[in-house]
């Protein structure tokens, strides 16, 4: 541990600058998700609702199922093509 000290101390600040954005910046922006907000008027808790209305929305799920399967196809296509291909370096 000692030895990788500065190691260390020059890593800190990448470390505190990830944290910073890309961990407590989106943290606002998903509480207000549990909020309804209104310009005119007062602004109310909803909870989950949100969360369940999109669940129940058909051209919702309909984009989920597309996605899932374009990246399921796609993930088996990329893993069968490298898994036949093999490792360049060993062909003869």
């Amino acid at each position: 541990m000692r030895r990788y000290r500065g190691i260390y101390l020059l890593m800190l600040p990448v470390l505190i600058y990830f944290f910073g954005v890309f961990l407590l910046s989106p943290v606002p922006r998903d509480l207000e998700e549990f909020f309804k907000i209104k310009i005119l008027g007062g602004s109310g808790f909803v909870g989950m609702e949100n969360y369940v209305s999109i669940l129940k929305d058909r051209q919702y799920l309909r984009a989920l199922g597309n996605s899932l399967v374009v990246g399921g196809g796609t993930f088996l296509l990329q893993f069968v093509w490298g898994a036949a291909g093999g490792d360049p370096d060993e062909r003869d």
